[in-house]
């Protein structure tokens, strides 16, 4: 029989703070999933910010070995400390990770929902103050396993979860019969000790044989004001009164203005810059931040300038790269002595 691999369906990231590929993410494979790849004749195949995979085919195009109904997880694990610098919280909870799906419509994901990705014993932390409060176990058909009641003075519940397949489950609170809170739970032995980031579950379904998809994780920017510490050698008072920053290159770059105003260098805006930083602590700083909030990115702002009485001294000021937690840049100016 003559066989041939096709396109099954692909993974990616948009990350608007990048000019280039998003690779601060790399997928991980469980081993149930490796094993699941390779019994349905499914290779995957890794670029920057995209994970692939292809079914070997027959010749009438058809998978040699299906998949549809089944579905493969994958784990999100940081390759770069520095992702949440730049990235807008994906989910609201503390405590848990994004799980995307595809159970709307088998060629595009859903919204990601927030899980808390565990296994071994997991405890609970009640949010409901009522009491007697009842805690369920219930797996994602919606049986309940196991059952705790919280009495006055107890706020967390317990549930061995060694016992259970890996999968989606839900811990429930329930007062006087009626449902208060619900957290959703991912069991998964492997990945839950691996420092994922998020989770991936693709249903194959039919119809991805026939049309692959292109799935997509987009992502936010982290915005915040844009500060610029500038650190002057030589400089009199009354230099440093001439010194400003003019956004000239956002109708080039067809973007809003960046305005910038003057603040003390010694004020709230410089909290946690020490001044080793800064360097010479003799030479006076001036710190300018933008009037509103602004998107972070990579590759900075083109044409925005630091001027003194109509003088560029700077004509591309430097933006604050993914390793920075906080947008700001220090900038060294001097004339000559």
């Amino acid at each position: 029989m003559n066989t041939r691999v096709r396109p099954l369906l692909s993974v990616g990231f948009r990350h608007p703070f990048y000019a280039g590929p998003f690779e601060d993410l790399e997928f991980v494979p469980p081993a149930a999933t490796a094993e699941r790849m390779r019994s349905g004749r499914v290779l995957a195949h890794a670029e920057p910010g995209r994970l692939r995979l292809v079914f070997e085919a027959d010749a009438a195009g058809a998978p040699v070995v299906s998949l549809a109904g089944r579905t493969l997880r994958f784990g999100l694990r940081p390759g770069n400390p520095a992702f949440g610098n730049v990235t807008e919280p994906v989910v609201a909870e503390r405590g848990r990770v994004p799980l995307y799906r595809n159970r709307a419509a088998p060629g595009a994901l859903d919204a990601p929902v927030g899980v808390v990705l565990t296994s071994g014993v997991h405890t609970h932390a009640a949010t409901s103050a009522d009491r007697p409060l009842t805690v369920r176990l219930a797996d994602a058909a919606g049986h309940v396993l196991q059952t705790e009641t919280l009495a006055a003075g107890r706020s967390e519940a317990s549930f061995d979860l060694r016992s259970l397949d890996d999968g989606d489950y839900t811990v429930d609170e329930f007062f006087q019969n009626a449902r208060v809170a619900s957290e959703p739970l991912c069991v998964h032995r492997e990945l839950s000790g691996r420092g994922v980031w998020g989770l991936v579950a693709v249903r194959i379904a039919d119809d991805l044989y026939d049309h692959p998809a292109d799935f997509v994780i987009p992502f936010a920017v982290r915005e915040e004001p844009v500060k610029y510490f500038v650190v002057c050698r030589n400089y009199r008072d009354a230099d440093l009164d001439q010194l400003g920053i003019l956004d000239e290159g956002f109708a080039e770059e067809s973007r809003a203005q960046i305005t910038f105003a003057r603040v003390p260098p010694d004020g709230p805006d410089a909290d946690g810059i020490g001044a080793a930083l800064l360097g010479d602590p003799t030479r006076p700083v001036v710190l300018f931040r933008s009037a509103a909030a602004v998107k972070r990115r990579e590759r900075g702002f083109r044409k925005l300038r630091l001027r003194r009485n109509g003088d560029t001294l700077v004509d591309n000021l430097p933006s604050a790269g993914a390793d920075r937690a906080r947008a700001y840049s220090i900038v060294h100016i001097a004339k000559p002595s």
